[in-house]
């Protein structure tokens, strides 16, 4: 099959994070959301882990930046990240 060598590393990098005979106690939509985390933006969170360059938290623009992605729903802001990191 010409997965098979896409999947063996799947599994590979998964045993090192959770040993293969736990995972069966996993449903797959379990074991994504433990590799992949959740889809929420939250902001607060992404404020407290923003480092700007050449600029300050307090700066008028930051702020409209801020109040502008508080405003997005989920999707635009998870849209807007997906953009923004490549």
């Amino acid at each position: 099959n010409e997965f098979q060598q896409q999947i063996r590393a799947i599994r590979r990098g998964l045993q090192l994070v959770v040993p293969v005979r736990f995972l069966h106690f996993f449903t797959g939509s379990q074991v994504e959301r433990l590799v992949c985390g959740t889809s929420t933006i939250d902001i607060d969170t992404l404020k407290a882990h923003t480092r700007y360059v050449g600029y300050s938290a307090t700066d008028q623009v930051i702020r409209w930046f801020w109040e502008v992605m508080e405003g997005f729903p989920q999707r635009e802001r998870q849209l807007f990240l997906r953009f923004a990191w490549g």
